[in-house]
């Protein structure tokens, strides 16, 4: 259970990221297949240059948007969520 919450909150900090537009949804989704200490890591090395979302995201997710953004069907089925608009 504890590495699924792990999973989801590297899943929420990339979607974040994705929706500030300081990464791609491209990026997003591989953010999304990583396993969360990989994503961890890669979103720690990302803060450092990409700004204070990544920073305070990379330890717990931040999942907030300040534009509408929907993943795409595969994202947001590996997020748990229903029906979104592309």
């Amino acid at each position: 259970m504890a590495t699924a919450d792990a999973d989801a909150d590297a899943d929420a900090v990339a979607v974040a990221a994705a929706a500030h537009g300081q990464i791609s949804r491209t990026e997003a989704a591989n953010l999304c297949a990583l396993s969360s200490s990989q994503a961890s890591r890669l979103l720690r090395e990302m803060a450092r240059d990409e700004g204070p979302l990544l920073a305070t995201g990379a330890g717990r997710a931040t999942a907030y948007t300040r534009r509408p953004w929907a993943p795409g069907p595969e994202l947001a089925a590996r997020l748990g969520r229903g029906r979104v608009r592309d």
